[in-house]
Protein backbone atom coordinates (compact mmCIF):
# COMPACT_ATOMS: atom_id res chain seq x y z
CA UNK A 1 0.00 0.00 0.00
CA UNK A 2 3.13 2.88 0.94
CA UNK A 3 4.55 1.94 -2.22
CA UNK A 4 1.38 2.70 -4.18
CA UNK A 5 1.27 5.94 -2.42
CA UNK A 6 4.78 6.61 -3.24
CA UNK A 7 4.26 5.90 -7.18
CA UNK A 8 0.94 8.07 -6.84
CA UNK A 9 3.06 11.29 -5.39
CA UNK A 10 5.79 10.57 -7.50
CA UNK A 11 3.76 10.26 -10.65
CA UNK A 12 2.23 14.02 -9.40
CA UNK A 13 5.32 15.40 -9.04
CA UNK A 14 6.21 14.52 -12.25
CA UNK A 15 3.32 15.29 -14.17
CA UNK A 16 3.71 19.04 -12.24
CA UNK A 17 6.68 19.78 -13.91
CA UNK A 18 5.95 19.11 -17.25
CA UNK A 19 3.47 21.80 -17.93
CA UNK A 20 4.00 25.28 -19.10
CA UNK A 21 5.05 28.51 -16.90
CA UNK A 22 4.76 31.98 -17.64
CA UNK A 23 5.18 35.40 -15.78
CA UNK A 24 5.49 39.19 -16.03
CA UNK A 25 8.52 40.52 -14.15
CA UNK A 26 8.96 44.32 -13.37
CA UNK A 27 11.80 45.53 -15.09
CA UNK A 28 13.63 49.42 -14.56
CA UNK A 29 11.36 51.92 -16.43
CA UNK A 30 7.83 49.47 -15.85
CA UNK A 31 4.53 50.36 -15.18
CA UNK A 32 1.98 48.57 -13.23
CA UNK A 33 -0.57 46.40 -14.87
CA UNK A 34 -3.27 48.28 -16.81
CA UNK A 35 -5.55 45.11 -15.70
CA UNK A 36 -6.81 42.31 -18.39
CA UNK A 37 -6.46 43.21 -21.87
CA UNK A 38 -9.41 40.81 -24.52
CA UNK A 39 -7.57 42.14 -27.92
CA UNK A 40 -5.21 40.68 -30.08
CA UNK A 41 -1.46 40.45 -29.23
CA UNK A 42 1.77 41.57 -31.48
CA UNK A 43 4.77 39.24 -30.87
CA UNK A 44 7.46 40.86 -32.53
CA UNK A 45 11.22 39.72 -32.69
CA UNK A 46 12.42 43.31 -33.11
CA UNK A 47 11.90 46.84 -31.51
CA UNK A 48 8.74 49.05 -32.27
CA UNK A 49 9.55 51.48 -35.76
CA UNK A 50 10.48 54.93 -34.35
CA UNK A 51 8.18 57.56 -32.93
CA UNK A 52 5.64 54.14 -32.13
CA UNK A 53 4.66 55.58 -28.68
CA UNK A 54 3.63 52.97 -26.16
CA UNK A 55 3.94 52.05 -22.20
CA UNK A 56 6.61 49.47 -20.88
CA UNK A 57 4.44 46.84 -18.53
CA UNK A 58 7.74 44.26 -17.52
CA UNK A 59 9.64 41.53 -19.09
CA UNK A 60 7.32 38.60 -20.24
CA UNK A 61 8.59 34.74 -20.35
CA UNK A 62 7.22 32.01 -20.82
CA UNK A 63 8.55 28.23 -21.24
CA UNK A 64 7.74 24.32 -20.99
CA UNK A 65 8.75 22.41 -18.35
CA UNK A 66 9.19 19.51 -20.77
CA UNK A 67 9.97 18.88 -24.40
CA UNK A 68 7.89 20.52 -27.23
CA UNK A 69 8.01 23.48 -30.03
CA UNK A 70 7.62 27.31 -29.56
CA UNK A 71 3.83 26.98 -30.61
CA UNK A 72 1.95 26.42 -27.88
CA UNK A 73 4.99 28.32 -25.55
CA UNK A 74 4.44 31.51 -27.74
CA UNK A 75 0.69 30.81 -27.01
CA UNK A 76 1.19 31.50 -23.48
CA UNK A 77 3.35 34.60 -24.14
CA UNK A 78 0.68 36.33 -25.41
CA UNK A 79 -1.95 35.02 -22.99
CA UNK A 80 0.62 36.59 -19.80
CA UNK A 81 0.99 39.17 -21.35
CA UNK A 82 -2.54 39.81 -22.32
CA UNK A 83 -3.13 39.66 -18.62
CA UNK A 84 -1.06 42.52 -17.46
CA UNK A 85 -2.73 44.95 -20.21
CA UNK A 86 0.00 44.48 -22.75
CA UNK A 87 -0.78 44.28 -26.22
CA UNK A 88 2.37 43.64 -27.83
CA UNK A 89 5.60 41.96 -26.85
CA UNK A 90 8.62 43.82 -28.19
CA UNK A 91 12.46 42.32 -28.80
CA UNK A 92 10.32 38.86 -28.37
CA UNK A 93 13.71 35.90 -28.56
CA UNK A 94 13.61 32.37 -28.17
CA UNK A 95 15.54 29.67 -27.46
CA UNK A 96 15.52 25.73 -26.02
CA UNK A 97 16.96 25.57 -22.46
CA UNK A 98 18.45 22.46 -20.46
CA UNK A 99 16.25 21.96 -17.78
CA UNK A 100 15.82 19.37 -15.12
CA UNK A 101 12.92 17.37 -16.87
CA UNK A 102 13.97 17.82 -20.24
CA UNK A 103 17.20 18.38 -22.23
CA UNK A 104 15.56 20.61 -24.54
CA UNK A 105 12.91 22.37 -23.29
CA UNK A 106 11.30 26.06 -25.34
CA UNK A 107 11.67 29.18 -23.26
CA UNK A 108 10.38 32.42 -25.02
CA UNK A 109 10.89 36.22 -23.66
CA UNK A 110 10.61 39.83 -24.13
CA UNK A 111 9.08 43.09 -23.31
CA UNK A 112 5.19 43.20 -22.69
CA UNK A 113 4.16 46.89 -23.85
CA UNK A 114 1.05 48.35 -24.54
CA UNK A 115 0.85 50.42 -27.75
CA UNK A 116 -0.71 53.97 -27.07
CA UNK A 117 -2.01 54.03 -30.45
CA UNK A 118 -2.81 50.43 -32.00
CA UNK A 119 -4.40 51.10 -35.01
CA UNK A 120 -2.03 52.92 -36.48
CA UNK A 121 0.45 50.03 -35.88
CA UNK A 122 0.83 47.10 -38.75
CA UNK A 123 2.13 44.11 -36.87
CA UNK A 124 2.49 41.73 -39.90
CA UNK A 125 4.19 44.44 -41.72
CA UNK A 126 6.65 45.11 -39.35
CA UNK A 127 7.53 41.39 -39.24
CA UNK A 128 5.77 40.05 -36.09
CA UNK A 129 3.16 37.36 -35.81
CA UNK A 130 -0.64 38.21 -34.53
CA UNK A 131 -2.30 36.17 -31.58
CA UNK A 132 -5.81 36.42 -31.52
CA UNK A 133 -6.62 34.30 -28.04
CA UNK A 134 -5.45 30.74 -28.84
CA UNK A 135 -5.26 31.45 -32.60
CA UNK A 136 -2.53 32.71 -34.86
CA UNK A 137 -2.99 35.08 -37.63
CA UNK A 138 -0.71 34.49 -40.23
CA UNK A 139 0.65 37.18 -41.87
CA UNK A 140 -0.91 37.54 -45.99
CA UNK A 141 1.57 37.80 -48.62
CA UNK A 142 1.63 40.81 -51.28
CA UNK A 143 1.13 38.64 -54.33
CA UNK A 144 -2.06 36.05 -53.73
CA UNK A 145 -2.09 32.56 -54.18
CA UNK A 146 -2.81 31.61 -57.86
CA UNK A 147 -5.08 27.86 -56.73
CA UNK A 148 -7.11 26.69 -53.70
CA UNK A 149 -4.56 23.97 -54.52
CA UNK A 150 -1.30 25.72 -54.43
CA UNK A 151 -2.77 27.30 -51.02
CA UNK A 152 -3.18 23.99 -49.43
CA UNK A 153 -0.05 22.86 -50.18
CA UNK A 154 1.17 25.77 -48.57
CA UNK A 155 -0.83 24.96 -45.51
CA UNK A 156 -0.24 21.82 -45.42
CA UNK A 157 3.67 21.99 -44.45
CA UNK A 158 2.87 23.82 -41.05
CA UNK A 159 3.90 21.55 -38.40
CA UNK A 160 1.71 23.23 -35.70
CA UNK A 161 -1.56 21.03 -36.16
CA UNK A 162 -3.71 23.76 -34.08
CA UNK A 163 -2.22 26.09 -36.62
CA UNK A 164 -2.28 24.24 -39.79
CA UNK A 165 -6.02 24.09 -38.84
CA UNK A 166 -6.78 27.68 -38.27
CA UNK A 167 -4.82 28.34 -41.43
CA UNK A 168 -7.12 26.28 -43.99
CA UNK A 169 -9.95 28.62 -43.87
CA UNK A 170 -7.38 31.15 -45.20
CA UNK A 171 -7.71 29.12 -48.85
CA UNK A 172 -11.13 29.77 -49.04
CA UNK A 173 -11.07 33.20 -50.13
CA UNK A 174 -8.31 32.61 -53.18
Amino acid sequence: MKRKALFAIAAVVVLAGCGSKSVVQKSPGSQPSLGPYAGPVCLLPGKLPAGTQYTLLGRAIANQQGYGGFAHVNEELAKVARSVGADAVIEKQQKMKVGMWAWARPQVWGQAVRLTDPASFNCAANGGTVYQGSQVSIPQRSAPSQSYDECMSRILKISDPKLRSASMSACDAS
